[in-house]
């Protein structure tokens, strides 16, 4: 007699995966038996999404012939939509607020909240400068933090500055971005892991492992926070052009530009709350201000093409936002 292997002998370990869930109705219930199968965890995930950014950012040089390096922020897509920085005034900037537990992501298996001193989109420029440099294995050194790989910048100044003013930053904007620094070493964010509703662990990280300005010698050395580029990076996250962000002249320009790339569409449409709140305008003042902030913002991403005419007031409280197609490729070189 002819002995018969069951399904579980003969079938391939995907092939017995695939069987199970295509078994379970409840989509819920397939979800998490997919969870599990997969074995899939945050640290996992980010690792693996790290590991693709090394293979795959720009370098200097090119097989073939010289390439400029263009400075791309690869900054995580949450943090587009959901900002901790603040289009804010010089007042609140001479007297920060403290910001505790605002929630930046959430989902069922978790969220990410944000805690620190209220930052502005001027810490943002810098936080977004320090990606870019990092984004350039030229311009990066590989090294460990908490028994973690991560990334270091280790080198002179003026790349900082100028990927955040230009060619000719004056002395005042080395105080500024050493500030800055100092502001995103002290600002973190608190990963929470949900398992059965509750909750089974928490990442406190800040942004910055590491800031250090040599008098002597000159030399900056900048650490991302393993925690910051692996598990929260580990997302999607939405290349940003530096240069197209620096030619933007208003913070709320720039939370508009954050906003409008972090989206797959290239359509947006919605209340224009729903947008202030998005971008962190101060909701409490008048409605007119916050219409008028936001229209300067619209024209100056349609001079920079990076919003077609089309975008708008097409009524007197909704917005309509149309981004270029080609606004998100990555053209321009940095400059030498």
């Amino acid at each position: 007699m002819k002995k018969t292997e069951s399904p579980a002998i003969s079938e391939s370990p995907d092939e017995a995966k695939q069987r199970v869930l295509e078994s379970i109705k409840d989509p819920k219930l397939q979800k998490l038996f997919e969870n599990i199968f997969e074995k899939t965890t945050i640290e996992k995930e980010a690792l693996q999404t790290a590991e693709e950014l090394k293979k795959s950012v720009p370098t200097d040089a090119k097989a073939g012939g010289t390439q400029m390096w263009l400075p791309v922020c690869p900054m995580p897509t949450d943090l587009c939509r959901i900002s901790p920085f603040f289009p804010i005034n010089r007042n609140e900037i001479k007297e920060r607020a403290f910001i505790e537990d605002m929630i930046i992501m959430k989902s069922a298996w978790g969220e990410i909240q944000f805690c620190g001193p209220k930052l502005s989109t001027y810490e943002e420029d810098v936080l977004m400068a320090i990606l870019a440099l990092l984004n350039n294995k030229n311009k990066r050194s590989e090294t460990t933090a908490d028994g973690k790989d991560t990334y270091t910048y280790k080198g002179p100044f003026y790349p900082l500055l100028r990927l955040i003013k230009g060619p000719k930053p004056n002395k005042l904007e080395y105080k500024r971005v050493h500030r800055a620094l100092k502001l995103l070493n002290v600002s973190g964010f608190n990963l929470i892991i949900f398992r059965d509703n509750k909750i089974q662990k928490e990442y406190l990280s800040n942004i910055l492992t590491y800031a250090e300005w040599n008098h002597e010698t000159k030399e900056l050395k900048i650490t991302l926070n393993p925690y910051f580029y692996e598990i929260y990076m580990k997302g999607n996250f939405t290349l940003i052009e530096i240069e197209q962000r620096m030619r933007l002249k208003s913070p709320i320009s720039k939370a508009l530009h954050r906003f409008v790339l972090s989206h797959r569409d290239n359509t947006w449409q919605g209340h224009f709350l729903t947008l202030g709140a998005s971008l962190n305008l101060n909701l409490e003042q008048a409605h007119f201000h916050i219409r008028q902030g936001i229209k300067e913002a619209i024209r100056q991403l349609i001079k920079e093409a990076i919003l077609t005419k089309e975008s708008k007031f097409i009524s007197q409280d909704i917005i309509k936002l149309v981004r270029k197609s080609e606004s998100a490729e990555r053209k321009k070189a940095l400059k030498k």
